[in-house]
């Protein structure tokens, strides 16, 4: 099964699979009144979650039958690089993936994303290249809101001689209960053709101090494949 390197391992690492605390859950057992104007700083919430790293073990499930388990480490972005003639911070994520009845029964991915003094993602280098060329994380989100975050290129490699296609980034938040809200990514890859190629669902819940913790990652291919990635 083809995960797309430069997007899952992209410069939103933090965006596709962060702090991981608590269960795969799909929702919560609380029964605090939903408070709908509460609001949430996520460009906080990613900027610490991207400074500090993470990692977490994974099981993993996808539509063909195909399953197994897995882990994915973020090292902080501590390390001083240059990314597009510019002075940036880098860090190394690395995915594995083991099935347990789908060949190839393992999956090795390693990235570098990099960031600015701030933390804001600029690009990543995989086997494929990508660069973002808008970025806009907001400070103050609420249940309802729906922001577009980010736009990106990618291209075969650093020479950006070709071009394999673009990315566009979005956030929709919704209602979990009195002290947190769900707040569900959408990544969708586009060929050079503008032809979709698949959709990255990443849902986390952020409470009222601004943590993060992962829900679900849902990929959905063109193809009809949804591969399902939850903490172990």
């Amino acid at each position: 099964m083809k995960i797309h390197k430069g997007l899952v391992l992209a410069a939103f690492a933090s965006l596709t699979l962060v702090g991981c605390g608590g269960g795969g859950d799909s929702g919560s057992s609380q029964t605090s009144p939903i408070q709908v104007n509460q609001t949430y700083n996520l460009s906080a919430a990613l900027k610490s979650l991207t400074a500090n790293g993470w990692s977490a073990n994974l099981n993993v499930n996808a539509s063909n039958g195909c399953s197994g388990t897995g882990s994915y480490t973020v090292g902080g972005a501590t390390t001083a690089a240059v990314f597009e003639g510019k002075a940036a911070l880098s860090a190394t994520s690395m995915l594995n993936i083991s099935y347990k009845n789908c060949t190839p029964a393992i999956q090795s991915i390693t990235s570098i994303s990099y960031y600015d003094s701030n933390y804001v993602p600029l690009g990543t280098q995989s086997d494929s290249y990508l660069v973002w060329t808008s970025v806009s994380i907001p400070s103050t989100i609420k249940v309802g809101d729906v922001a577009v975050i980010g736009d990106a290129v990618r291209y075969s490699n650093n020479t950006k001689t070709s071009k394999t296609g673009t990315a566009q980034l979005s956030a929709v938040v919704e209602a979990d209960t009195q002290n947190s809200a769900f707040i569900t990514v959408s990544t969708k890859a586009y060929t050079s053709a503008n032809v979709l190629e698949s959709t990255q669902l990443t849902k986390y819940r952020i409470d009222t101090s601004n943590n993060l913790t992962i829900v679900s990652l849902t990929i959905q291919y063109a193809n009809g494949v949804t591969l399902v990635m939850t903490k172990a």
